[in-house]
């Protein structure tokens, strides 16, 4: 795992930053006043890898194997983007929080950027979460100190994402599907924000990807739970999922992959459907011969309206530049 950073603003960018953030009646001031820390970065140790887990993230486990055999020829695993070969190359079962399939961070955003983007998202949290959540750099996470916290992209997206839903949905609890899952991210980081709601099921098509769900999640303790790709139609089929979310995951599958599943919550009445895409305004599919097609018409054909669409970061156009990962938030209804 790389070591923690504690990072400061270059004085050739400061005019640069506080444009930006001029636009929240906010300025970047000296290092000084944030903390004091080195200027330096800061050499920590990673947290000791646990031995337990290093003999259970195996590609032989058992459990890995019955997931790939599970999920072979289920109607949602029709991959382009996650094939076999994609997930050799991308996905380590050790590091999985590192760059890679499931987020990209690390070197190709520069300190700046990091230290942007931590500070937006800790002046416009409402929820007063970013302060409570805990990075700790496990399983290869690029982590970093902001104002003495350890910060991680996992950790900004997250405080982002559950400040948009709060806002949506205010404080009643929703018993929530994430679909795409990943490794667990979301479902973590809302049980550990909100403890008192209702538990998050996370499913993923792809079988590596429930496994390590399954894993992390367990692994945290966390209200959250994995349900594999053909145990999830027996868990919405009585209803009871209020919220449906999709983070970057409906951007890296096929249109019939994602036909799958808007039929599946259509069915299930799920009332909500929040979709975080890939950069674009708008869902587009991944296709095997490399086509993008408009998610648009799919989803007005299983009768998901667009109710709010809302950029990641407010006055999206300077931190466009600026933030790490910008996007749009969607937030479609089922239509009665």
């Amino acid at each position: 795992m790389r070591s923690i950073r504690d990072l400061s603003i270059p004085s050739l960018t400061r005019k640069a930053a506080n444009g930006v953030l001029s636009l929240f009646d906010l300025q970047l001031v000296r290092k000084s006043t944030f903390a004091s820390a080195n200027r330096h970065v800061i050499e920590e140790p990673p947290p000791p890898f646990p031995l337990e887990s290093e003999a259970y993230l195996q590609w032989s486990n058992p459990y890995l194997e019955a997931l790939r055999s599970r999920y072979a020829r289920h109607p949602a695993s029709v991959h382009s983007q996650w094939s076999p070969d994609f997930i050799a190359q991308h996905v380590d079962l050790r590091r999985f929080r590192a760059d890679g399939a499931y987020v990209w961070q690390g070197p190709q955003f520069s300190e700046n950027k990091y230290l942007m983007t931590a500070y937006y998202a800790r002046t416009v949290d409402r929820l007063c979460i970013f302060d409570r959540m805990i990075e700790d750099g496990m399983f290869g996470a690029y982590a970093f100190r902001f104002n003495g916290k350890v910060v991680s992209r996992d950790l900004i997206d997250s405080v982002l994402e559950i400040n948009f839903l709060q806002e949506n949905f205010g404080p009643r609890k929703l018993a929530v599907l994430d679909i795409g899952a990943g490794y667990g991210r979301l479902g973590h980081r809302l049980s550990e924000a909100m403890p008192s709601a209702d538990p998050v099921f996370c499913t993923d098509a792809v079988a590596e990807s429930t496994f390590i769900c399954d894993f992390y999640l367990r692994y945290r303790k966390a209200r959250a739970r994995a349900i594999p790709v053909d145990e999830v139609e027996s868990l919405v089929k009585d209803g009871g999922i209020d919220l449906a979310t999709n983070i970057h995951s409906f951007s890296e599958c096929t249109a019939e992959s994602i036909s799958w599943w808007l039929a599946l919550l259509r069915n299930a009445r799920v009332k909500h459907l929040f979709i975080v895409p890939n950069r674009n305004e708008h869902l587009l599919s991944t296709e095997a011969d490399g086509k993008r097609l408009s998610g648009s018409d799919l989803l007005a054909q299983f009768g998901y309206r667009l109710r709010l669409k809302h950029p990641k970061y407010v006055n999206g156009t300077a931190m466009e530049r600026y933030g790490i990962g910008p996007t749009w938030y969607l937030l479609f209804e089922l239509e009665d």
